[in-house]
C-alpha cells in the first residue's frame, strides 16, 4: 500500500504514472526459470521486512504469498509449511533463494540444509553491475532490467 500523500505526490507531479505491484516482473520471470524440468520449484524472495514466496510446476503457478519477516524461525516456518502444502519434494523439487540473503543467512543456511536443491537464481541485467550492486539490488528491479 501507499501513502496517500505519496500518491497524490506521483500524480500531481508525474504525467499519468503507472503503479506496479513489485510482483509483476518476478511472476513471468519465475514460471519461466527451469520451467523445461519435471520438478516443482519454489521461489523465495528476501525484500524488506517481508518473503514473499511463489511456487511453480512447469509454468504453472502454484502458491503465491507474502509474510512478515521478523523472526528467523517464522520465515523457516512459512516456507517449510507452503512446500509441505504442496507436497515438495526435498530431494528433487528445487528451492531458489534471492533479495536481501546476506540479512538472512541464518534461514538461509537452515534451507541448505533441509533442502538439497537449494539455488540462487541466475538473475543477468542487461547492464553492467558490480556484483556486490547486483546483490544490493531488489530482485524485481535486477529482472525489470533483464527485460529488453
Amino acid at each position: 500500500d501507499m501513502d496517500d500523500d505519496v500518491y497524490s505526490f506521483f500524480v500531481r507531479t508525474l504525467c499519468n504514472p503507472s503503479f506496479e505491484h513489485f510482483a509483476v516482473h518476478l511472476i513471468p520471470f519465475f514460471s519461466k526459470y527451469g520451467s523445461n524440468s519435471d520438478s516443482k520449484r519454489c521461489f523465495v524472495d528476501f525484500h524488506d521486512e517481508f518473503i514473499s514466496i511463489w511456487a511453480f510446476e512447469k509454468e504453472n503457478l502454484l502458491s503465491a504469498n507474502t509474510f512478515p519477516n521478523n523472526d528467523p524461525f517464522d520465515a523457516l516456518y512459512y516456507i517449510v509449511h507452503i512446500a509441505e502444502k504442496l507436497s515438495f519434494n526435498q530431494n528433487t523439487d528445487q528451492l531458489f533463494l534471492s533479495g536481501n540473503l546476506s540479512d538472512n543467512e541464518e534461514t538461509v543456511d537452515t534451507l541448505r540444509s533441509l533442502i538439497k536443491n537449494t539455488h540462487k537464481p541466475e538473475i543477468n541485467p542487461q547492464i553492467m553491475m558490480a556484483e556486490n550492486m547486483k546483490n544490493e539490488t531488489p530482485t524485481d528491479i535486477l529482472i525489470s532490467l533483464c527485460e529488453s
